[in-house]
């Protein structure tokens, strides 16, 4: 089961899973029209930004429009990472790096 964290929506489950099953980096505009949910591209646009400012999605360094999945995006979706670390990314609180370093232990719940 996920996490229910106050700052995402719906919208962000489906692109972090479309992610997850394409393995690749694309722009809001390719994920936008590949979506299987009624979404409009300017909430795409903006819901990758959000994820890419908490860790969750990586803005690519050479092409910036252009973006793919975090080892921290991975762990939401199969429910390894606690609702207390994802709040922590959006209040400030948590820096996605040092989830990362956490991760030996498997210590990411809460």
């Amino acid at each position: 089961m996920r996490p229910l964290v106050s700052w995402m929506t719906k919208v962000d489950d489906a692109i972090l899973e479309w992610f997850e099953s394409h393995e690749i980096a694309a722009p809001p505009k390719v994920i936008h029209t590949n979506l299987d949910v009624p979404v409009s591209y300017s909430q795409v646009k903006r819901r990758v930004r959000v994820l890419e400012e908490n860790g969750l999605l990586d803005q690519d360094a050479e092409q910036s429009n252009y973006y793919a999945i975090t080892t921290i995006g991975r762990w939401y979706l199969d429910g390894s990472i606690g609702t207390e670390k994802l709040e922590g990314l959006a209040t400030g609180d948590s820096d996605p790096s040092s989830l990362l370093s956490g991760s030996s232990d498997g210590g990411l719940d809460g």
